[in-house]
């Protein structure tokens, strides 16, 4: 991000939040954890950036001793995901962005180029997988390819223990619902203006679709308020 309207330097945070605390708390400024903070005129040089902070938290996993009330516990750690924009991603990822060719780190759909924009067909996708994930980097890493489906490099994040992207990256909320997307696949879904084409979702199906995605939420939120409790 900018820190100014004006300025060329970006700056760009790391955070951690800690999955053990409750999903009010964890959030919270207070709880939340600064691994790291690049600033400059360009995007980072993921190595240098996420060197230190790689090898602190391979130490975490490997466990750290600490003394609560007198007793001695190993305290243990382990990223169990990551999320970032669009953007961010491809650069750290070390891969080709979503406007690209193989933009996506879950599938191997090549994706259209129509203009200025690329489109991801959503039949017959193969997914990525992990094993091939690892074939393709161990290729850039012996010098057999310098690119393939969408990988350009080893990303430094590949270093954590149990780290895979695959498995380890949650979805960009921000560019997937924040910016706008939903509100336009919803216009597509419900609007009748779209009524003859196949997409569209009638009146009578969405208020079905509604009834019982209401009730899952209400039943998954009572399932969660009761593990907590005795917990």
């Amino acid at each position: 991000m900018s820190p100014f309207s004006s300025s060329s330097h970006q700056v760009w945070p790391l955070y951690a939040v800690i999955n053990e605390l409750a999903p009010d708390e964890r959030f919270k400024p207070d709880n939340m954890l600064l691994l790291g903070l690049w600033f400059g005129s360009s995007k980072p040089l993921w190595d240098l950036y996420l060197d230190p902070i790689v090898e602190n938290l391979n130490l975490l996993y490997q466990g750290i001793k600490i003394a609560v009330n007198s007793t001695s516990i190993l305290l243990k750690g382990i990223v169990i995901a990551c999320t970032m924009d669009l953007p961010a991603r491809a650069s750290c990822y070390c891969m080709t962005s979503s406007n690209g060719f193989y933009g996506c780190c879950w599938c191997l759909c090549r994706g259209e180029k129509h203009g200025n924009n690329f489109t991801y067909s959503i039949k017959n996708v193969v997914l990525r997988s992990v094993e091939g994930t690892c074939e393709t980097y161990a290729k850039i890493t012996n010098k057999l390819t310098t690119s393939e489906l969408g990988i350009n490099g080893v990303p430094k994040l590949q270093q954590l223990a149990h780290w895979n992207m695959i498995d380890r990256t949650a979805l960009d909320v921000m560019h997937c619902v924040f910016l706008g997307v939903t509100k336009k696949l919803l216009s597509l879904w419900y609007k009748s203006s779209n009524h003859a084409k196949e997409f569209y979702i009638p009146k009578e199906k969405w208020r079905g679709m509604y009834i019982s995605l209401h009730n899952l939420i209400l039943s998954s939120y009572r399932y969660t308020s009761s593990k907590c409790q005795t917990s």
